[in-house]
């Protein structure tokens, strides 16, 4: 894998690394189960831009990827899928120092600055 550029716990930890371009999120869920996500920086640069000053949801995040998401190729561009992308968007910008996080109950809030 590529470069490490950190490490985000979010239920469990999740390791971003850059990559010819993108990032790739990658992590081991309750089940032992690895997954990983590859994004475009431009994505990620995008998200940052439309965001940047707000605390958002992965929701919140998801409605404003969709509106790029067909032009960038993301893996997912719409649907339920679309939200746990945003979710790994989001999670590579709390690795870069763009945002921070917050946990509400359940839920989970961005701070990006």
């Amino acid at each position: 894998m590529g470069e490490l550029v950190g490490s985000v716990t979010i239920r469990n930890k999740r390791l971003v690394y850059r990559e010819r371009g993108s990032f790739v999120v990658a992590h081991i869920d309750s089940k032992g189960v690895q997954h990983r996500y590859s994004i475009p920086e431009p994505a990620i640069d995008r998200l940052y831009a439309l965001t940047k000053g707000e605390t958002i949801s992965k929701d919140e995040a998801a409605s404003r990827i969709q509106d790029f998401a067909e032009e960038l190729l993301l893996t997912y561009q719409y649907g339920w899928k679309l939200d746990f992308l945003a979710l790994e968007m989001l999670v590579v910008l709390v690795a870069l120092g763009n945002a921070t996080l917050a946990r509400e109950g359940r839920k989970y809030h961005f701070t990006i600055h």
